[in-house]
């Protein structure tokens, strides 16, 4: 991993909209050029090319980097088109954060980065993930503690700086791949992992039956609506924010071979703070939908503990799925939420 000397400054960025629980005013601002060793020659950083060889070869614990969707404040995202696994999950208010996982590339801009939700990590333990975040809710920390989760958090790691590009509020801290992993081995993480917990075909590969499905939508509340659209050349679906692209700082079209859609009980969680926070039942059983190739399938879900690998199986057969190479988007969705396929 290359080093690189961040040229920064300090400056004292008030944050009236975060509790000091989950966020901090002190934080460095650093210039994202980027100034290389003269004794060092610089290099692209390569494209995968195969995704299925890359995957089946990943060796390396994955980054899970909680991602800010707060609102368009939050947008455009940098190096969401790296991921190649995504959850995105309802948190108070009516918006949603995503928790993108990335394999070992170097990606220079990752977020913006916020704070954690005790139920993401319930997906960052089944796929053996460093979780990286910005501080925490109550029962996050709680948890984080509890479950000996290893993890970077922005209020106390200095691998993070503010970027006001776009915003120069909170919603505005970033990270990069080769930091989180330099913060990964000096707090003596392990860093070797053994894959993913998926299986993946190594050409695409369309199950039987199925019914077609061009579209899909989601309203996780009344101003926030995820869509998908088939792009039959692509073999993927473009991912839509309240019907437009969903932006990125690379001006780059996010798509998703596979999308897994799942109901999922969630409630008011009374942590004492009167926030909004949610509650996430996603240890048991229930329903939900597998897209891919421009078909849509019924599926099941079981997750028998919190740390267990969440299964997704055919309804029809109880197969587990195997996904076809490429990204895939996990969206949990409430039993109250409106979804349309179409």
């Amino acid at each position: 991993m290359k080093k690189i000397i961040l040229l920064s400054f300090l400056l004292i960025v008030l944050l009236t909209a975060c509790s000091a629980s989950e966020e901090v005013a002190d934080v460095p601002e650093q210039n994202t050029d980027i100034v290389v060793d003269n004794e060092e020659e610089t290099e692209p950083t390569p494209e995968p090319v195969d995704f299925y060889q890359d995957i089946m070869a990943m060796n390396t614990r994955p980054l899970a980097v909680m991602i800010d969707n707060d609102g368009s404040s939050s947008r455009p995202h940098a190096g969401l088109e790296k991921a190649y696994l995504l959850y995105e999950v309802i948190v108070e208010g009516g918006s949603t954060r995503i928790m993108a996982l990335f394999n070992d590339y170097d990606i220079a801009q990752v977020g913006p980065v916020r704070s954690s939700r005790h139920y993401f990590l319930d997906f960052a333990m089944e796929n053996n993930a460093v979780y990286c975040h910005y501080g925490w809710s109550p029962k996050a920390q709680s948890d984080i503690s509890s479950y000996g989760i290893n993890n970077i958090n922005g209020l106390y790691d200095t691998c993070f700086w503010r970027d006001n590009t776009y915003d120069n509020t909170y919603h505005n801290a970033y990270t990069s791949t080769s930091a989180l992993w330099e913060t990964a081995q000096k707090k003596g993480y392990k860093t070797e992992g053994s894959g993913t917990p998926f299986t993946y075909h190594p050409v695409m590969t369309m199950p039987e039956g199925g019914t077609d499905a061009q579209t899909l939508a989601i309203d996780y509340s009344g101003f926030y609506r995820v869509g998908y659209v088939y792009d039959a050349e692509k073999e993927a679906y473009t991912r839509l924010i309240n019907k437009a692209n969903h932006p990125t700082w690379s001006g780059e079209t996010l798509y998703a071979t596979n999308i897994i859609a799942i109901r999922v009980t969630n409630t008011n969680l009374n942590d004492g703070e009167n926030k909004g926070r949610q509650e996430l039942y996603d240890v048991g059983s229930g329903k939900g939908w597998y897209l891919t190739g421009g078909k849509v399938y019924d599926i099941t879900w079981t997750k028998d503990t919190r740390t267990a690998h969440s299964v997704y199986a055919f309804a029809d057969t109880g197969e587990e799925i195997t996904l076809n190479p490429g990204t895939t988007w996990v969206q949990v969705v409430g039993n109250d939420m409106n979804v349309t396929i179409e």
